[in-house]
């Protein structure tokens, strides 16, 4: 008879011998506690971006879009796949934006499994712990907010790592990775062309890399043969929406980006600034850690004046010069010249940005940071001689294993403790169509939805809000329409207004202003309460400016009077939001 140990003791020993299966549990932990929280709150997706992608969510089965989001330029993203990842959960769940949540959990967690595989598969127990324990860093960094948070900046990161990470499985020799390599690759690159660079990195490094593994033997020529034609049938698939919506205009969607390229309507960011910015994430205080990005005074972009010495990068190349030396590791060091590739994309990618560095832009660039120690711990490892490396694993498993646990564990609390914060300005405009809901029941057609009250604020404009009506009007089970000029970020269906029955308009709601002919008004809120609005009324007051002003007039006073820069934060804290009214227009039935 075998020796019999305590239970507790029984089931560590039976999770060590499953190494994967125990790791993919316990990363999970913070995901499922994430999606029970967002089925159990239901929240609503707050005002902007947000709220936008699940317009477009929406969509999918009905007006499906045939490309990804708005760009600031008047183009898109190449293409939809984010939406049509999201339409399911979100249509399982009865289309409400818990769906939009649980679904960029699904992405993230999924892409957290795909890295921990490859990690086993290619670095063992010790390469999976490794990696477990960096991913781990990453997602309590990151915080539950982000996981749950659909919007590219956040749900595109990890994808992100998984495409790295199979990239270097593909270039190792496993040919049924290249498949994989360019589902993720068009994913990413589709939902965001900032990220274009790095797909076609990775998915050229990856055919390359087979390509040269395929002179090995017949069998795996026939396996790399099979893989690079099931990879180019994915990619010609998952990249039909964007060419039809191309081959469907004179001047599409690719034509509109290929033009930016050629003549950019702002200056483009350059070689220079572009690595400033991925040597942030390089750097002794990386935000994939948890360290706060540096911001360029009180607006929302880096300081590119502090990019660090890139100490992550200087650790890859002593880890890469330690496994080259030791070419039958070869794991190793592809792993490390992938992240290199990585790199040179992420700087490239982000040479070519239009406009300024806002603080949201490159925030996937946490990835980067990450499999690059990533990279280096392992092929330092494996540059380590025979003997050191035995020595090594007996110290450095179990080690890893408990921090890995820690870790997640902590971030778990985190996960349990989260509390939303209330968006008030989508609560405030939600509220104005509740209670213009009655008024509403006697519209004749699709409901025209206009905003006026940009509120002048620092990063806003015209528009403001309307992304939220239009969900919360199509809620009341009417459709929606907007201005011809917003077809880019609502679709085309939504910006033929030639049927429309009524409008309904927000505004500003100044006492003094007269509701335009034809329009009445039926809702009128404040986003703040009293108590808010008084103290926001008293700040602006003592830098001198009206009760009205934005938080950028207080940003331009800061500049000519220094010593405001102290209550800016205070400022800050009360949301820069005025009163709002709803008006409505009821088109005539001769009109109709």
């Amino acid at each position: 008879m075998g020796r019999r140990y305590p239970p507790a003791v029984a089931t560590l020993r039976r999770l060590w011998a499953r190494p994967l299966s125990a790791a993919v549990l316990v990363s999970l932990l913070p995901f499922l506690v994430l999606a029970a929280r967002a089925l159990v709150d239901d929240a609503d997706a707050p005002s902007g971006d947000v709220a936008l992608i699940e317009v477009r969510v929406s969509d999918v089965g009905r007006w499906t879009p045939l490309l990804g989001s708005y760009q600031r330029y008047g183009f898109n993203h190449p293409g939809p796949l984010l939406f049509y990842a999201l339409a399911g959960p979100y249509r399982l769940l009865g289309s409400r934006y818990a769906g939009i949540e649980v679904g960029a959990l699904l992405l993230g967690g999924l892409s957290l499994v795909v890295i921990l595989r490859v990690a086993f598969r290619r670095g063992g127990r010790l390469g999976l712990l490794w990696a477990a324990a960096l991913v781990a860093v990453a997602v309590r960094a990151v915080g539950p907010a982000w996981l749950l948070d659909a919007w590219e900046p956040h749900v595109l990161a990890l994808v992100a790592a998984a495409v790295i990470a199979l990239a270097s499985d593909a270039v190792g020799g496993r040919a049924s990775a290249l498949p994989f390599v360019a589902a993720a690759a068009s994913f990413v690159a589709e939902a965001w062309a900032t990220m274009l660079p790095l797909a076609l990195a990775m998915g050229g490094w990856s055919t390359v890399g087979l390509i040269v593994h395929a002179g090995r033997s017949v069998e795996q020529r026939r396996a790399v043969a099979r893989s690079l034609v099931v990879g180019a049938g994915v990619v010609a698939v998952l990249w039909l929406p964007p060419v039809m919506e191309q081959l469907s205009h004179d001047h599409g969607n690719l034509s509109s980006m290929i033009d930016a390229l050629r003549e950019p309507p702002a200056p483009a960011l350059g070689l220079a600034d572009g690595w400033r910015v991925v040597a942030t994430e390089l750097g002794h205080r990386p935000s994939w850690v948890g360290f706060p990005q540096a911001l360029d005074g009180l607006s929302p972009t880096l300081d590119l004046d502090t990019a660090p010495v890139p100490v992550a990068l200087l650790a890859l190349a002593g880890g890469l010069g330690l496994a080259l030396r030791r070419r039958r590791d070869s794991d190793a060091w592809l792993l490390g010249t992938t992240s290199v590739l990585a790199i040179v994309a992420a700087v490239y990618a982000l040479s070519r940005l239009l406009g300024p560095v806002f603080v949201w832009i490159p925030q996937w660039l946490r990835i980067v940071g990450m499999t690059t120690w990533c990279a280096a711990g392992w092929c330092g490892f494996a540059g380590l001689p025979d003997r050191w490396q035995r020595r090594g694993r007996i110290a450095l498993e179990p080690f890893l294993a408990v921090v890995f646990v820690v870790i997640v564990g902590l971030a778990t609390v985190d996960a349990t403790r989260f509390r939303r914060q209330v968006d008030p300005l989508g609560a405030a405009v939600r509220g104005l169509v509740v209670d213009a809901a009655r008024d509403l029941d006697d519209v004749g057609g699709p409901v025209l939805v206009t905003s006026e009250a940009d509120a002048d604020l620092a990063l806003g404009g015209t528009d403001v809000a309307t992304e939220v009506l239009v969900l919360a009007v199509e809620r009341e089970g009417l459709e929606t329409r907007v201005r011809p000029e917003l077809a880019h970020q609502f679709g085309p269906q939504r910006a033929r207004t030639t049927d429309v029955g009524a409008e309904i308009r927000l505004v500003r709601a100044d006492e003094a202003a007269r509701a335009p002919v034809g329009f009445e008004t039926v809702a009128e809120v404040d986003p703040l309460t009293a108590r808010q609005r008084a103290t926001r009324e008293a700040m602006l007051a003592t830098a001198g400016l009206p009760g009205d002003a934005s938080d950028a007039d207080y940003v331009r006073s800061v500049l000519v009077h220094p010593d405001l820069r102290a209550d800016a934060a205070r400022l800050r804290a009360v949301p820069d939001l005025p009163r709002l009214r709803l008006l409505l227009r009821v088109e005539s039935r001769e009109h109709r």
